[in-house]
């Protein structure tokens, strides 16, 4: 029997093709955590395979950042030499401008912040991101040493995994054609800090595609739709991904797609960017748990089991600065009617 590939499609900032390990890691240690799984070896079941488009988002933010630097000097220089408050209130304005986007700057708003917005708004750029990973994905699950697939999708990650099987079995991509769901689809969709409904496009809605967990002979696109929200993230409160009944009753009753709220805290209160992590979301049995049982079976992991280890988790999260980063983190949540600019504004916010 083939291995099963776990694809990973990470998020917004820099990557590299090793930038899964530690999500990875905290799965290969959990799985041993069950009985089903004692004696089983995390890699001889699953191939961990990264998915990396960061490479066509670096060209960008560079480019950017070159052009903006050009502008701000060609405007300057351009301003009367005579008229010294016009030009201190230019630059005022563009050292506006500069410090919303980070232009320029090593920091994390430059290097997070911008890729929201280029993903979201330069076709050009959505563009060569979806076919790049629709091109990752099919060179993996056309090798036939593997019969099975499932895919996480972190942060802007869920937004371009949403994107890209969307294009992959609807049009298709550069010569490829559709696939078809009834012939080859993912077991599993995990939306990790699931982005993709603030972030959808307007021919594209993240509720209406056909990306939805249930049968492949209705057109469904994955046999289980995972999407878990931290409660306490800023960046999945702006037009929040959470459907009722979704897509529909008997779907739903099936647990085929599921609403994970995790609320643990496993950082200290000077560490509130790792809220957004995404080896932080995987530690908790509440979030792995359905992804094993997903991939592996639903029976492999009893309820009684899986109930157990969710206290042993609760009880070791306790410690006296839990509630202390728990209580900044509320100060920092958006409003559930903001937009992709109350993202911006929580890049900025946590990790200042």
């Amino acid at each position: 029997m083939g291995k099963h590939i776990l694809f990973f499609v990470h998020g917004m900032g820099r990557h590299d093709d090793k930038w899964h390990h530690a999500g990875a890691n905290v799965l290969r240690n959990a799985l041993t955590d069950y009985d089903a799984f004692r004696g089983i070896r995390f890699d001889d079941q699953i191939e961990a395979v990264p998915i990396v488009y960061d490479d066509i988002i670096e060209t960008w933010r560079r480019k950017m950042a070159e052009d903006f630097a050009a502008f701000r000097r060609a405007l300057l220089g351009g301003l009367d030499p005579g008229d010294s408050s016009k030009a201190r209130s230019v630059e005022k304005q563009l050292d506006k401008v500069e410090g919303w986007i980070g232009a320029g700057e090593p920091g994390l708003v430059w290097s997070h912040a911008m890729d929201v917005v280029l993903y979201r708004f330069f076709a050009l750029l959505w563009m060569a991101i979806d076919v790049s990973v629709s091109r990752q994905i099919l060179a993996k699950i056309k090798d036939g040493r593997f019969l099975t697939w499932s895919v996480i999708g972190h942060s802007l990650g869920t937004s371009v995994v949403h994107n890209t099987l969307n294009s992959l079995y609807g049009t298709g991509f550069s010569g490829q054609p559709p696939i078809i769901p009834s012939e080859f689809r993912p077991r599993a969709i995990m939306m990790v800090a699931n982005v993709s409904r603030v972030l959808q496009r307007p021919g594209a809605k993240v509720l209406e595609s056909r990306v939805q967990p249930g049968p492949a002979s209705a057109g469904r696109l994955c046999g289980f739709y995972l999407n878990v929200r931290h409660r306490f993230d800023p960046f999945v409160y702006p037009k929040p991904f959470q459907p009722d009944s979704w897509p529909d009753a008997s779907t739903y009753a099936t647990l085929a797609y599921q609403h994970i709220q995790p609320a643990h805290i496993h950082f200290e209160p000077d560490e509130l960017f790792k809220v957004h992590d995404l080896d932080h979301y995987l530690k908790n049995p509440r979030v792995h748990v359905p992804l094993f049982r997903a991939i592996f079976g639903t029976s492999m992991i009893p309820d009684p089991e899986f109930e157990e280890v969710r206290q042993q988790f609760d009880v070791a999260a306790g410690s006296s600065n839990v509630q202390l980063a728990r209580s900044r983190l509320e100060a920092m949540l958006p409003a559930s009617s903001g937009n992709w600019v109350s993202i911006i504004n929580s890049i900025k916010r946590l990790f200042s």
